[in-house]
């Protein structure tokens, strides 16, 4: 979870297996959720916390690394269950499936909660997987972010993902839909966050000075020079 490889400094939260990590703490996010100052504060110290741990996920396996995720996700859903209202908890799990756009409904949540059949879960999965691949007949492959299907009694044009999805639901589903995404969010705007910066770790001892901390060097300009053998 990091924006080193994106110049403008933004996660491209699409692309995040889980971005709750990222959404929690995200300005346009926080402000849809209509936080106050308390809240606000309390989740900045629980960021805080959490960061260190994200940081090292990087000297992690793969596999690893997603265990890692996965419990530190899980670390913050519990802890954001004292910090949210009931509303504020409902708004962020709809930004939450929102943000994946039409490859939501393919998560196992979405799923159970529209209640769609294997039918129809192999059958968007084909719709997107052909969407995916562009051709002379539809070029214009299904963007992440995009909505999923849009819930409007005006129906989208004819043999976009969009249209072929809302065919494969039901009336019910369509319905259903309205509820689990919310009013919609751009995505593109999401993703601007900021990262903890972790505690330079001197295992071999300090040379040219006493150990420094973050907090000491906070406003000055540092530059870090890695010395290494190999």
């Amino acid at each position: 979870v990091c924006a080193q490889h994106n110049p403008n400094g933004q996660i491209v939260v699409t692309s995040l297996a889980d971005p709750y990590l990222v959404l929690i703490r995200d300005p346009v996010v926080q402000t849809e959720l209509r936080l106050n100052d308390q809240q606000r504060q309390v989740i900045r110290a629980l960021t805080d916390e959490l960061d260190g741990p994200i940081w090292t996920l990087r000297n992690q396996s793969g596999e690893k690394a997603t265990q890692l995720f996965q419990k530190l996700t899980a670390t913050a859903e519990s802890r954001m269950e004292q910090v949210l209202t009931a509303a504020q908890r409902k708004r962020l799990a709809q930004i939450r499936v929102s943000v994946y756009g039409l490859k939501a409904l393919l998560r196992d949540d979405v799923a159970e909660k529209l209640d769609l059949s294997d039918q129809q879960r192999t059958q968007i999965r084909q719709v997107l997987e052909a969407a995916a691949k562009p051709t002379a007949e539809s070029p214009q492959p299904a963007q992440d972010g995009q909505s999923p299907v849009k819930p409007a009694r005006s129906q989208p044009p004819a043999n976009t993902p969009q249209a072929q999805i809302a065919a494969i639901l039901s009336r019910q589903q369509l319905d259903k839909v309205r509820d689990v995404l919310g009013p919609p969010v751009d995505a593109s705007k999401v993703g601007y966050v900021k990262f903890k910066a972790p505690e330079l770790d001197a295992k071999d001892g300090w040379l040219n000075s006493p150990p420094l901390t973050m907090s000491q060097l906070r406003g000055k300009v540092v530059a870090l020079h890695f010395w290494t053998f190999g």
